[in-house]
This record gives C-alpha cells, structure tokens and sequence, in this order.
C-alpha cells in the first residue's frame, strides 16, 4: 500500500514538472516575442518603414514627392506697386510718416500748396521736389536739431500720388483731370472719365509734352476692343486724352428714331437703319435712297443695297411702302 502511493506520488511529481516547465517555456516565448516587437517598432517608425496614419500609399505615395505637388517653389508676381524711388513729392501728394518705436507720431499728411508737411512736434517741413527718403531723412533732422528725439529712425511711404495728373477732354462724360495711381492705361483714362459718350469717335489721342513740342499718338480703340489689337500705352503724369466727335450720318423717314447718330468703323445701310430704331410699320428696306455729296460739295441722290457702306455726311431716306 505504501508503495503504491509513493509511486503515485512520483507520477503525479513528474507531471506536474514536465506541465511547468511547458508553461514556463511558452511563457517565455512570449515575453520575447513582445519584447521583440518592443524593440523593433521604435526603428521602423524612424526609418519610416511603418506606414503612418493617413498617409498616401500606391500612385499617390509615388506622386507626394514628385514636382507636383511642390506648389510653394512657382513663383508668385508681386502686385504692382508705385516706385518710391523714382517719385519726386508735390503739392496734393498723400503721405504716411512713421517713427519706429514711437507709434502716436505716426501721421498720413498732404503735402501743401507751399510745398510742405505738417509733422507733430516738428512743424512744417518743406519736401517739394524730394524723393520718400529723402523727405524721410529731413523729418529726422527737424526731429534731433529740435531736441524732440535722439537718434530717430524715420519712414516715408507715398500713400497717393495727387500731383500726377492728366487731363481727359473731348467726347467723354465726364471731362477734366483726373489723378493717376499707378500704371494707368488710356483704358484706364477713359474709364475715369465715364466713357465715351454716344457721339464720341472710337478713336482717341494721347499729347504729351516734350522738350521741343509735343508727341502725338493715335489710338485705334476699336481695334484694341473687338480684336484684341494694338498697343495699349501707359499715361504719363502731364499727358492729355482728346476723343473728337465721331463723323455723323443721318436718317430721316420711316424709321422709329430720326436723326443723327456715330458713324462707326464699317458700317453698313442696314446697320445704319437698326441703330435709328429700325423700319416702322410702313416702311420699306426696297425704298432706301442716300443723299450723298460728291467731291465733297453737290448733294446726289443715289439708291443703295443694304449691305454697302454708309459714309461721312450721308442722309438715308427710308422711304413707306406703295401697298
């Protein structure tokens, strides 16, 4: 009986050894394993050989470091600015003065009929002729003989140029003098001037002074409007726009709205017809006769197809229909 239980009792030693022993050989595995990943993980996230959340895998992952996507290196054009350097202060200019460190000193001031600024503390100071800067380092003068500041760091930025100048006459809406900003174009003229008015020519004329007389250009602005044509020349402080009054022809008869109108650039008798409101309930496009003068003095009545040319001075008759 003894011996049965010792036996037993080995048995169940002996399994319950090999039993530990497994689970503490599996046990030991896993610690591995996870210390294994543990170790690894840090350098694959470094050597980016982990893929991160969200990012761009295939054709796109391919693409995020190609020339495509690197938008920040196209270059961007500045906006148009006016060049402080080559602008000389004059009477009605608008300037905004600064000094650093000192922020109630900041002012924006005309400049005057007397040529002067009126800067706080320092009074007038006289900047006709000057350039920004230079006017910028007069300032900072007045501001240390006068004992106001030490060592005053002084800015000057041109706000409006009023002296610039050009005047716009002729067959627009609103004629007179207009200031120039920036780069202005004769486009840019006309649309300050409210545009050309309904018997205004569609072309214009640019005069500008020189030192023995006076530059004419012509500017064809029908071309430069339907066909995209031409050159489009910027003003100059000085220059002066003229629109002549267009060439006139007439309608007289059954039209809706006699009278005198524009001559434009290729004009046909039937164009001419519509711009007079066209026919009325009587009239006839087979009755149209034009008076015309021939070598510019006798007056000649001739008839007409619709589609010829209308020219300087005619008068269109539309005449009623018989029936």
């Amino acid at each position: 009986m003894n011996f049965a239980a010792m036996n037993l009792h080995s048995i169940l030693s002996l399994c319950a050894g090999r039993i530990f022993s497994g689970l503490r050989h599996l046990l030991c595995r896993q610690v591995f394993v996870c210390a294994s990943l543990l170790c690894i993980s840090p350098l694959m996230a470094q050597d980016n050989l982990l893929p991160k959340v969200g990012a761009p895998t295939g054709i796109a992952a391919k693409l995020e470091g190609s020339q495509l996507n690197k938008a920040e290196s196209l270059p961007v054009a500045p906006p148009a600015t006016l060049n402080s350097a080559t602008v000389v202060l004059a009477r009605g200019d608008v300037v905004t003065v600064t000094v650093f460190g000192r922020p109630e000193l900041t002012a924006t001031v005309y400049v005057s009929d007397s040529g002067t600024i009126d800067i706080p503390l320092a009074g007038e100071i006289p900047v006709m002729g000057l350039s920004p800067g230079q006017a910028a380092e007069r300032v900072a003068t007045a501001y240390r003989e006068g004992d106001f500041l030490i060592d005053p760091q002084v800015n000057i930025v041109l706000a409006a140029l009023r002296s610039q100048q050009i005047s716009i006459v002729g067959e627009v809406v609103k004629p007179g003098r207009f200031p120039i900003d920036t780069r202005t174009s004769i486009l840019d003229a006309l649309a300050l001037a409210g545009g050309i008015t309904d018997q205004g020519e569609e072309r214009a004329f640019i005069l500008r002074r020189k030192e023995d007389g006076v530059d004419r250009f012509e500017i064809d602005l029908s071309d430069l409007l339907n066909a995209g044509t031409g050159q489009v020349p910027e003003m100059r402080a000085g220059d002066t726009v003229v629109v002549p009054k267009a060439q006139l022809f007439y309608v007289y008869g059954a039209v809706n709205r006699p009278g005198s109108y524009a001559l434009r650039k290729d004009m046909t008798v039937i164009e001419a017809i519509a711009v007079a409101g066209g026919l009325t309930d009587r009239g006839s496009t087979r009755r149209v006769r034009i008076k015309r003068k021939i070598k510019g003095e006798k007056l000649d009545t001739i008839g007409v197809d619709l589609d010829d040319a209308v020219r300087a001075e005619d008068v269109i008759n539309v005449r009623e229909r018989i029936f």
